[in-house]
């Protein structure tokens, strides 16, 4: 079940919300349990089998952590390791095989076992918990229907963002409701709906068809609109469901940390980093980068460290090469812009002009992306290379379509919004708190609203990019 589909919008969710809002306060967080473990389990049965046995194997790991204090260490770290080690089988069993025998030209067969939904984010979240009780960070939670609902609360069970245990520890047995609430939630579920269904999906239409052209058919300004158009794709699909999960998570009286922060403004890739899939980044820096030592030990292991954290973010997005070099991309550019600002700091360059930061720095860090992306989109690493080349005009191309051809009327529109968007100039108006500009905001989202049931109703629903991780 998805968010985007007639099951979750006309059935599910009305039917939860309104049974979660006349049951009494000691019953909520059984029945919302309950109804996360139907919404996970709807399509998959056998696959809620592994999320309950991964909360089995965290709830007894932390209790095990603060009963037997002396051996605290060797239950977490081997916890750490039985919990990473089935994610691994899941994720990368194939992948593992696969490269094996490429590189011993053997056969061994490959398990062909469906990735669960969601595993990527359940699997980060269940260690965070563990290892903050380890580092006594967090307070062993005794109830296991409680650390079940934190794991499996399906707002953000299937794509995130990924929620730190301390930050809704209090949550779990302790939140307020309110219809102010309530508003606040559907309105911000809202806007993520619209951001998935109308740009996001309308956009993917003609991702699709460009990525799956052959490249000499295109031509350079098609290759760039192909990068453009997916940059947008996947921005506007996963904070779109980041949206939605912290709007749903709002409804049942829980407050879940943003995810997105405008990436597309940054003026440097570790800006963007600060700002894009947040929760990725903070754990990765909390739970691997500051273990390894952080900036602490030197720039030499600083550059050590930052390779580790971004071949590792690039290998969590999926098992395939290609995603490894993408994350090796986005930190080869984080190392350089912090080699860079040594130099500067060591030949005492403390001024630069804010030209540079605004208008040279921005187009740097726009290209570097868009570039990053078409790595991140493409099936292998030779169509991800001849499609670079061509988009640089260094690969011959016989031009079969006019770019009319992939993008037509309406998604022009789409495009133009999409950018205007992207640089947060409609937040503006979200803060307006007078009668008119409620009521504007109210008659702007019904409208979005109506345009999705059309969308919907002519082509169905389309799964998140980041489901298959």
């Amino acid at each position: 079940m998805v968010f985007s589909s007639f099951t979750f919008l006309c059935y599910f969710l009305p039917i939860v919300v309104g049974i979660y809002y006349i049951l009494p306060n000691r019953f909520r967080n059984v029945f919302l349990l309950s109804a996360s473990l139907l919404f996970y389990g709807w399509g998959r049965p056998a696959h809620l089998l592994v999320l309950l046995c991964f909360i089995v194997i965290g709830f007894y790991a932390a209790k095990g952590i603060t009963r037997y204090p002396q051996k605290a260490k060797m239950i977490c770290t081997a916890s750490c390791f039985y919990i990473l080690g089935i994610f691994f089988f899941f994720k990368y069993g194939d992948f593992a095989l696969a490269s094996f025998n490429d590189l011993t030209k053997k056969s061994l067969p490959l398990f062909y076992i469906a990735l669960p939904l969601g595993i990527s984010f359940y699997v980060f979240q269940l260690l965070s918990y563990v290892i903050d009780v380890y580092r006594q960070k967090a307070n062993v939670q005794k109830s296991f229907s409680a650390l079940a609902l934190y794991v499996s609360s399906f707002p953000q069970l299937i794509a995130g963002p990924i929620v730190r245990y301390d930050t809704v520890a209090k949550q779990l047995t302790n939140r307020r409701h309110s219809v102010a609430k309530v508003y606040q939630g559907l309105r911000r579920f809202l806007i993520g709906l619209a951001k998935k269904v109308i740009i996001a999906d309308m956009a993917g239409h003609s991702v699709d068809v460009i990525f799956a052209s052959s490249v000499s058919s295109l031509t350079p300004a098609i290759a760039w609109l192909g990068a453009v158009l997916y940059a947008l794709q996947i921005y506007f699909d996963f904070s779109g469901y980041s949206d939605m999960a912290i709007g749903l998570g709002r409804m049942f009286g829980f407050r879940f940390l943003e995810n997105f922060n405008y990436p597309y403004l940054s003026k440097s890739i570790s800006e963007f980093w600060r700002r894009w899939h947040i929760s990725l980044s903070s754990w990765f820096k909390s739970y691997v980068y500051i273990p390894l030592g952080g900036n602490r030990n030197g720039l030499l292991r600083t550059v050590f460290n930052l390779a580790t954290v971004f071949c590792l973010t690039g290998f969590w997005h999926g098992a395939a090469w290609t995603m490894v070099v993408w994350g090796l991309w986005q930190g080869f550019f984080v190392i350089l812009e912090k080699l860079l600002k040594a130099v500067a700091h060591s030949l005492h360059i403390t001024h630069i002009p804010a030209v540079f930061y605004a208008v040279i720095g921005r187009c740097y860090a726009l290209i570097a992306l868009l570039l990053g992306w078409v790595i991140f989109r493409a099936e292998t690493l030779s169509q991800a290379y001849d499609y670079i080349r061509l988009m640089f005009g260094f690969l011959p191309y016989k031009q079969a379509f006019g770019v009319s051809y992939y993008v037509q009327g309406l998604l022009w529109f789409i495009i133009a919004f999409a950018v205007i968007a992207s640089t947060g100039v409609f937040k503006s108006v979200l803060r307006y708190r007078n009668f008119w500009a409620h009521l504007f905001i109210n008659l702007w989202l019904l409208f979005l609203l109506f345009i999705v049931i059309v969308l919907l109703t002519g082509s169905g629903y389309s799964a998140f990019i980041y489901f298959r991780f």
